[in-house]
């Protein structure tokens, strides 16, 4: 062999066998230690999202994560399918028709036919025509992360963690807490009965429990916000919202309204007997000085109603009124030459 056809090649690895021009490894020779918690292998960057496709180990790439993992730079899937989280695997892209309906997956129709499941990739969009898109027309979530600058997602928890502070002192911070300013707030605290509508619990749907008169309804003064409980008398079992309406002048089923659907129309019953006059009024049966029946042709007097005479001696002594069932006098005349005689209780006898 001609030694000179070798020069090239040896003047070109000579650099990198040491001398003055030899690279400086880290010392000894050997590549730098990329750190503690760094990866060491690509197994270590598997992600448990099979369509993020494969991951590299690259501690010293620019753009890798924390732990030295630089994310796959295309989804594993081409070619007319689409990657499947679910079947971890690449599936084919409905036709037109619905070609292998069943096997493969349609075109999106909303957000929804898009998600993965995977709540710190952030949420992804059906827009079919979005150059990022899918052949699905899913386009990966941006931003990937769902949380602001600062915070943690916590994929368990479905939700993003930040710095946690307790403003209030009450041992929850302002992340699972509805006002880190009211230490008397917090979840799991004892919903008190107040009327102010504090929310002690953190929990809109509770009132509190207060039940003086022990019917099963907590007292009306029992609020949360604007919301408060049904029972419009706490000190009267049997007025709360299952007992029937009775007509009692109160509001016995707490519905706001007192004696609706059980009064009728009763009249004035001054001499209290039976029969009332005058114009009917809504009240309950068996109230004192009242009646159904309003035909009573004197209510001044007990013994004038439907049926009684009285005599009217200045149209002649026979003569007289009867009192009919309309409430009204009607005129008449003792029969057989009779005379009408007034009677001390101002009714009056033919004889």
């Amino acid at each position: 062999m001609n030694p000179t056809r070798l020069l090239p090649f040896v003047l070109f690895v000579a650099p990198f066998l040491g001398g003055a021009g030899a690279c400086d490894c880290g010392g000894g020779g050997t590549l730098p230690d990329a750190g503690a918690g760094k990866c060491t292998s690509d197994t270590e960057c598997l992600s448990t999202n099979y369509c993020n496709g494969v991951g590299f180990c690259a501690p010293f790439n620019p753009d890798s994560d924390a732990r030295g993992c630089l994310r796959a730079l295309s989804e594993p899937c081409v070619g007319g399918t689409v990657c499947s989280n679910a079947a971890r695997a690449c599936v084919p892209v409905c036709g037109p028709r619905g070609a292998d309906a069943g096997t493969c997956l349609t075109i999106c129709a909303r957000d929804q036919d898009c998600a993965n499941q995977i709540y710190c990739d952030g949420v992804e969009r059906c827009e079919p025509g979005n150059v990022r898109a899918d052949a699905r027309g899913c386009r990966p979530a941006l931003p990937l992360n769902p949380c602001s600058v600062g915070q943690l997602c916590d994929e368990a928890a479905q939700r993003c963690l930040g710095v946690l502070v307790d403003a209030d002192g009450d041992g929850f911070d302002s992340s699972v807490e509805c006002d880190d300013s009211d230490a008397a707030r917090f979840p799991g605290n004892t919903e008190v009965c107040d009327l102010t509508g504090h929310d002690e619990d953190c929990n809109p749907s509770t009132l509190g429990t207060r039940d003086v008169d022990q019917d099963g309804f907590i007292d009306h003064l029992c609020c949360n916000g604007t919301a408060c409980e049904r029972d419009c008398n706490d000190a009267v079992g049997a007025i709360n919202p299952n007992q029937p309406e009775l007509c009692n002048g109160r509001d016995d089923d707490c519905d706001g309204v007192i004696d609706e659907d059980v009064t009728v129309p009763l009249f004035t019953d001054a001499d209290r007997d039976g029969f009332g006059a005058g114009a009917a009024a809504a009240g309950c049966l068996g109230t004192a000085g009242k009646s159904l029946l309003g035909n009573d042709c004197d209510d001044a007097n007990p013994a004038v109603g439907p049926g009684a005479l009285v005599c009217t001696p200045a149209v002649g002594p026979g003569n007289y009124n009867l009192c009919i069932t309309a409430g009204t006098f009607e005129g008449g005349k003792c029969s057989l030459q009779m005379t009408c005689h007034p009677q001390p209780n101002g009714t009056g006898i033919c004889f």
